[in-house]
């Protein structure tokens, strides 16, 4: 599920970004960004007791899951919101992607839950290295897009993830690791937002990765 997501970078002066002019496509497909986006965690990721990371943050956005909306990051880097899914069957999100320019550009996909008023809270954002084929529905960025997530990103091996997260962790059949941790008690008394991180690996290198943020019980 989509809620079991979150992301992170710096830059300095990023354009706003100009619709591609490729028909939309929809945000279904092989990428692995979306893959990662759409699908969740695997059921034997890590729970990691010590928390990794720092801060996420996309150009000068730091991202705030579930408290930001996705229309903030609209209104710092332009580009078209899409919604697939009913938000009244719990199967709707909204996303918004872009593919960044340069010598190495990358595309970067960030998702909301789909709700009835809108507001589309930020739950998770992915990235991968080469512009994917749905990527004709993303928005083309005049410069670069970083984006830091205080955790190995893009090229990074098993051996940095074990020593970021600590040994244990094994890809599954599709290349796929994820790691739960920092969870953070919730004023109702009743949930925790716990920070998550996907990657999904190709020859023993990282290809894709994912942030993002999840509620579940105390």
């Amino acid at each position: 599920m989509l809620r079991h997501l979150s992301a992170a970078a710096l830059l300095c002066g990023v354009a706003l970004a100009a619709p591609n002019t490729h028909p939309a496509q929809g945000i279904a497909g092989e990428s692995h960004a979306v893959a990662l986006l759409t699908s969740g965690m695997p059921r034997d990721a890590l729970r990691v007791e010590k928390d990794p990371a720092g801060a996420v943050q996309a150009g000068e956005l730091v991202l705030d899951f579930w408290k930001m909306s996705l229309n903030d990051v609209v209104a710092k880097l332009g580009g078209e919101l899409r919604i697939e899914g009913e938000a009244e069957a719990g199967t709707g999100f909204a996303w918004v992607c872009y593919v960044s320019s340069g010598p190495a550009p990358q595309t970067v996909w960030f998702v909301a839950n789909y709700t009835n008023d809108r507001t589309f809270p930020l739950s998770g954002v992915a990235l991968e290295a080469a512009p994917p084929p749905e990527s004709a529905a993303c928005s083309t960025l005049a410069g670069a897009l970083p984006v830091a997530m205080g955790t190995p990103g893009l090229g990074a091996t098993m051996a940095d993830l074990d020593t970021a997260f600590g040994p244990g962790g094994k890809p599954d059949e599709t290349g796929t690791i994820g790691y739960f941790f920092g969870s953070e008690n919730q004023p109702d008394g009743i949930n925790v937002l716990t920070k998550a991180r996907g990657y999904r690996l190709a020859d023993g290198k990282v290809v894709a990765v994912s942030a993002g943020a999840f509620y579940e019980l105390q």
